[in-house]
């Protein structure tokens, strides 16, 4: 039963509405597999607000992405802009370049893209 925690709160409500059907997060140790159920959270730890259950889904794809720069790997597939603006906007950002700007803030990002 995995969770997906979604502390910023503009990315839970979007998750509660159900406009956020995607979220790209770093590789896990126990890997999130197509059929699982997952358990949406809100929880801001260091702020000592309790947990918040935004819902449950079921796990649709799970697709290894790497960004780096301003390119985006999603599979096998080199994006295009138009594309990574979709992706980001489909992830719960309100452009291209600030959805590049956070996973580009330590380097080069490898991890997963997970649908429900």
């Amino acid at each position: 039963m995995p969770a997906l925690n979604h502390a910023d709160a503009v990315h839970a409500a979007k998750v509660e509405s159900g406009d956020k059907t995607c979220s790209i997060r770093g590789r896990r140790k126990r890997p999130f597999k197509v059929g699982d159920v997952i358990y949406h959270v809100a929880c801001n730890y260091r702020k000592g607000v309790p947990a918040r259950k935004l819902g449950t889904a079921i796990c649709k794809s799970v697709t290894p992405i790497v960004i780096d720069g301003n390119r985006v790997l999603l599979g096998d597939d080199d994006l295009a802009h138009e594309e990574i603006v979709t992706l980001a906007r489909q992830d719960g950002f309100a452009t291209g370049a600030e959805f590049l700007a956070y996973f580009n803030r330590n380097g080069r990002f490898e991890g997963d893209l997970i649908t429900w």
